[in-house]
């Protein structure tokens, strides 16, 4: 059983994430083109907005580890 803590940390990544999905993608496509200002953009975005920041965690107990990613 993961603690309360965590797996709070983990919803507040995912709502991060969505909320600011679409522009990160946008700011990396800027970056992609040559636009370094947008580099600086994206450096103040929060952190855990980033996708990868995210882990994949049991939806019983929060578990991080032995995910299966068929069950959920």
């Amino acid at each position: 059983m993961a603690k309360k803590s965590m797996i709070a940390r983990e919803t507040k990544r995912t709502t991060l994430c969505d909320k600011y999905a679409e522009k990160r993608a946008e700011l990396k496509k800027r970056i992609n083109e040559g636009d370094m200002e947008a580099m600086f953009e994206l450096n103040k975005l929060p952190k855990n907005s980033s996708e990868v920041r995210k882990k994949n965690r049991c939806q019983l107990d929060g578990r991080p580890r032995g995910f299966m990613r068929e069950f959920g």
